[in-house]
């Protein structure tokens, strides 16, 4: 009797390996329309949230800015696995081209300071004495949507982090490498840029500039020296 339910068993193992479902070329196609889809509709959501990004797929390099487009890059890695397939990530940002193509701008897009952003030594040049407030460890200043604060960050004496309030809470990005000292100079970009300008000193030699885009309180271009 056990012989007997042992070779039914059996029987019934190789049956259902041999008449597993095998995924078809049309269900293929279709996944990958579906995946096209959602990519699609996904920057329609970022474009009504005024929040628009350039995905970048793992092996290209991520400046935090694109240049093309003027918005700010997220890696895909970064996403959830649903939102990793190729078919996604192309359709989305052949959705953003097609709408510059169509309209010459996209809300949200830091094109208009690409100048600035990727010469920040010559813009920080261009401001007047009063132009930049300067805040030291657990000061204040504000602007528009948003507040700032420096604060202290674990991991060393000279580790701080600008911490930034506004419509969509509170962001913390660490001070940019070769920053030293606890304190930044900072100006706000034109209202309704979500642009924040950065200078931070070493302790001596050039200072470290950083752009963040407010929105999400990431660095979209950190640079040093004179550029």
């Amino acid at each position: 009797m056990n012989r007997l339910k042992l070779l039914i068993a059996i029987v019934f193992g190789v049956c259902a390996a041999g008449c597993a479902h095998k995924t078809t070329p049309e269900e293929i196609q279709a996944q990958a329309q579906q995946a096209s889809n959602n990519g699609k509709s996904r920057f329609y959501e970022e474009l009504a949230q005024r929040n628009v990004v350039w995905y970048v797929s793992g092996g290209q390099p991520s400046p935090g800015f694109n240049a093309q487009t003027g918005l700010p890059e997220v890696m895909v890695s970064s996403l959830p696995a649903n939102m990793q397939g190729p078919e996604f990530v192309k359709a989305h940002n052949d959705a953003i081209l097609q709408y510059i193509q169509a309209n010459a701008s996209i809300p949200g897009s830091f094109l208009p300071w690409e100048s600035d952003l990727f010469h920040q030594a010559s813009f920080w040049a261009r401001q007047g004495a009063l132009d930049p407030q300067t805040l030291k460890p657990d000061s204040q200043v504000m602007s528009g949507d948003y507040t700032l604060t420096l604060q202290k960050a674990g991991g060393g004496q000279s580790a701080f982090q600008l911490v930034a309030q506004g419509p969509s809470g509170q962001t913390r990005a660490a001070s940019p490498a070769g920053a030293t000292e606890p304190s930044v100079d900072v100006v706000f970009g034109p209202s309704g840029s979500d642009l924040l300008f950065t200078r931070w000193p070493t302790g001596g030699g050039n200072p470290v500039y950083a752009a963040m885009n407010l929105r999400d309180g990431k660095w979209l271009v950190v640079q040093q020296g004179q550029r």
